[in-house]
This record gives C-alpha cells, sequence and structure tokens, in this order.
C-alpha cells in the first residue's frame, strides 16, 4: 500500500508530538512490517543486478 506523504501538522491540524514513535503504538504490527518491506522492496528490488 502506497500513498502521499503529508506533514503531520497538515493532515492533523496541530504541531507533531514530541514523541512521534509513540504513534506506532496504535498500527498493527503485521500493518507496520507489511509497509516497511514494502518499501524496502521499492527501494532494492530483488531482480535488480549488483555488481
Amino acid at each position: 500500500m502506497m500513498g502521499i506523504i503529508v506533514k503531520y501538522s497538515e493532515f492533523f491540524g496541530q504541531a507533531a508530538l514530541a514523541d512521534s514513535i509513540s504513534l506506532l503504538n496504535s498500527i498493527p504490527k503485521e500493518e507496520l512490517i507489511t509497509t516497511f518491506s514494502a518499501i524496502s522492496a521499492h527501494l532494492n528490488p530483488i531482480n535488480e543486478i549488483t555488481a
């Protein structure tokens, strides 16, 4: 799942939290792993030949 990157303040209408990592607590672990894996696959495709 890919989306548009927006600033926290644009999306929520308020300043970002001091502890922004705490936002990850509300996201299911499976969703985080899937998202990080997809980003990694897009940045470094398996079919890419590296020397």
